[in-house]
């Protein structure tokens, strides 16, 4: 999970340097502030809705990986 977790971390940063489109980096650091913020008032990713929308959010920054 680590290892994702650095991959992930790593795809959406590059995503920035792409510039392709820079609304979904914006979204992703947004949504990652949300949780983060949620996290410390309430269990936010024991839902299982709730943790399957947030890594589908995250997972899109491989959207535009160069192959």
């Amino acid at each position: 999970m680590l290892c994702y977790t650095f991959v992930l971390n790593k795809e959406i940063f590059t995503s920035n340097t792409r510039k392709e489109n820079p609304a979904l980096f914006g979204m992703m650091m947004c949504f990652i502030a949300i949780v983060l913020i949620y996290g410390l008032l309430d269990c936010t990713l024991n839902i299982v809705a709730t943790g399957t929308l947030c890594f589908i959010i995250l997972n899109s920054a491989c959207m535009y990986k160069e192959k």
